[in-house]
């Protein structure tokens, strides 16, 4: 406020102190609009486009409507903010360009600008992304008196169904990779009950199968809840509430308009019953690429399913694993010490029952405690003599384990070796299969990362629990990764190959290729004339607008076919070359389309002026009121308010 001129008055302080500000016209324009134009977005006054500054629609503008004085800047106009995107036929492009624009609004808001905004085309997408991005972040954007869309086909999409379907190609992998651990112990769990074992012969067993499993679960869910929490913030354009709130805040400030037969409206609005077929180089990049996800499972069921691999993995792990023959004579040994280790740790665990008795004698529980130290110190005796004649003990009881359950077999409640002194089965036994390729991946895993030492207790036994539990997604993540990367290399390499010789596609691409559909998560249904947002539909201009826009390009069209009918010559120089298409196309002005051509009519043009004037922060100008057509165009205006109120009704 420094340097500021402080009157009396508290009004005239506002107004004195810079608080007025200019009322603003922002322009949005359409896909492709921009093709016209300089890399610095500026072009000759010849063809300057409709929202660009110094364009006959902003002369033709600024000549009917004029800042309100109470809001603005004495002696101010009417200024023109230009806002330049992309404008790609991309869905992505759209949304991005909407975060911009609302930047650029937010702007305004810090200044305490009125203004309106008009898009054109998919320019009022951008406008409607804008505004449902300030819904979800609780912008209320109260500068912004009137949102204007003209032609714009807004497109409608809808979510894939799964949330797999719409998470992006890398983390479909790692979606996959998170359910091996669970899928690999879910085979080893049918094979332990379809080869006769009892897996659940008391509480105990069941609480220890119970724990394993939701430890193999771990993995699954916590990526199934981090991805559900990343595709709620991304697709955030369909929480009810965010579009419920975004029809609370801007619903009433809208006003659409569009021709009855505007070509855009009307034709991508047929897509849902068109059917056409359309290729480019890299459509089979996202089929193959998706069926990369299950290679790594594949993978697995390959291995699981052929015996030579089975028995050659078996026979590695015999012998430059476990190293088996190197411990031959040895085992009976340690199990015997084992044994009487195991023995001491029964009668300590039964004398303590005893001394848990309340009605034991007292030289009874003396001589039970004696006892327990005397088997303490007997067992910590063995462990000591194990250690010091049997250093490899660790490694010979994951031998003989190993051995057990995969290279012997038992026979009138004896174990002996299998026939072929191999993997029993052969390889042909696809549950002992699966338990060798689970066994490979918790067992060897936790041995391949913790001191052989760290499984002795239950905290050492809970350690080497959880190690695969961590480390095996981890692997498989990043191996699915690459598997990924590498099939995409592949594909894009395959599908450019053989583009050149297939003419079909389907009429889904097509429509995605109109709608700009390039989401991953999303699907593209057709197009309606209201954002999915809103629950008002548009009308149409009426007649005293519409037929204007009509014959004028009626008329252009007329002369583009009397410049290419004089211009015969040049086509048939041009025929088998790629130019020709592009021949026929500098013979347009563009004008020769009714989506194309509304600001080039004067009906148009001052229907518009009155919308905008009627806005607070603007009037129309006194040469404006002075038109004979000033009472006609509030007529047109009040009949396209009214059918969109009409059919918004209808609508509830």
């Amino acid at each position: 406020m420094a340097g500021c001129y402080l009157p009396g008055n508290i009004a005239s302080t506002f107004f004195a102190c810079g608080a007025r500000h200019m009322a603003k016209i922002v322009t949005v324009h359409g896909t492709f609009a921009h093709i016209e134009i300089g890399s610095d977005g500026s072009s000759s006054d010849a063809q300057k486009q409709w929202w660009q500054p110094g364009s006959t629609f902003e002369i033709s503008l600024k000549n009917m409507v004029e800042p309100d004085p109470a809001a603005n800047e004495p002696g101010s106009s009417v200024e023109f903010k230009p806002f330049v995107w992309s404008g790609d036929n991309s869905e992505r492009e759209r949304r991005k360009a909407g975060s911009r624009l609302l930047r650029d609004l937010q702007a305004l808001e810090s200044r305490n600008e009125k203004y309106c905004i008009v898009g054109h085309s998919h320019g009022g997408s951008v406008i409607s992304s804008a505004l449902l991005e300030a819904a979800s972040r609780g912008f209320e954007l109260k500068g912004l008196q009137k949102w204007i869309t003209i032609g714009t086909p807004f497109v409608e999409m809808r979510r894939e169904r799964f949330l797999f379907l719409r998470l992006p190609l890398l983390l479909k992998a790692m979606f996959v990779a998170s359910l091996m651990l669970l899928f690999m112990y879910l085979f080893y769990v049918v094979g332990e009950l379809l080869d006769g074992q009892r897996m659940i012969e008391n509480e105990r067993q069941l609480i220890r199968l119970l724990v394993s499993t939701a430890l193999t679960a771990i993995p699954f869910i916590v990526f199934y809840l981090i991805a559900l929490i990343l595709d709620r913030r991304r697709l955030f354009y369909y929480r009810k509430s965010n579009k419920e709130k975004a029809r609370h805040l801007f619903g009433d400030r809208w006003l659409p308009l569009s021709h009855e037969d505007d070509e855009a409206v009307r034709g991508l609005g047929s897509l849902r019953q068109i059917r056409m077929q359309i290729f480019s180089k890299s459509f089979a990049v996202p089929v193959l690429s998706l069926m990369s996800v299950f290679i790594l499972p594949l993978l697995y069921l390959y291995v699981l399913f052929s015996p030579s691999l089975m028995v050659s993995i078996a026979n590695y792990l015999k012998t430059e694993v476990y190293e088996i023959n190197s411990y031959a004579g040895q085992e009976a040994g340690v199990k015997g010490m084992l044994d009487s280790i195991r023995q001491r740790t029964r009668q300590i665990q039964q004398a303590r029952k005893r001394l848990d008795d309340v009605d034991i004698q007292p030289g009874d529980r003396l001589e039970e405690q004696s006892k327990i130290r005397n088997w303490r110190k007997e067992r910590l005796d063995l462990r000591q003599q194990l250690d010091k004649k049997y250093p490899d003990a660790t490694a010979i009881q994951r031998a003989q384990r190993f051995e057990r359950r995969f290279l012997q077999e038992r026979v009138n409640g004896q174990r002996r070796p299998c026939a072929s002194g191999n993997l029993c089965g052969e390889g042909q036994d696809i549950l002992l299969n699966a338990k060798l390729l689970f066994h490979l991946v918790t067992d060897e895993v936790a041995s391949w990362t913790l001191d052989e030492s760290a499984g002795r207790g239950i905290w050492g036994r809970l350690l080497r629990s959880a190690v695969p539990v961590l480390l095996v997604p981890l692997v498989f993540g990043l191996s699915a990764i690459l598997l990924v990367l590498l099939v995409q290399f592949l594909a894009r390499i395959f599908s450019s190959a053989i583009s050149r010789w297939l003419d079909s596609q389907t009429w889904f691409e097509v429509r995605r290729t109109a709608l700009g559909n390039d989401t991953e998560a999303e699907v593209a249904v057709g197009t309606a004339p209201a954002p999915s947002w809103q629950n008002k539909s548009a009308g149409f201009l009426p007649s005293a607008v519409g037929e204007p826009i009509a014959i004028h390009s009626n008329q252009a069209m007329s002369h583009a076919i009397e410049k290419i009918r004089n211009s015969i010559s040049e086509f048939a120089l041009h025929e088998g070359t790629d130019g020709q298409i592009g021949s026929v196309l500098n013979y347009l002005t563009w004008q020769e389309l009714i989506h194309t051509s509304y600001f080039e009519v004067p009906e148009f043009r001052v229907l518009l002026a009155r919308a905008i004037s009627e806005s607070e922060g603007f009037e129309p100008s006194t040469a404006f009121r002075s038109r004979p057509d000033y009472k006609d165009v509030e007529t047109w205006l009040r009949t396209i308010e009214s059918s969109v109120k009409q059919m918004d009704e209808g609508a509830s």
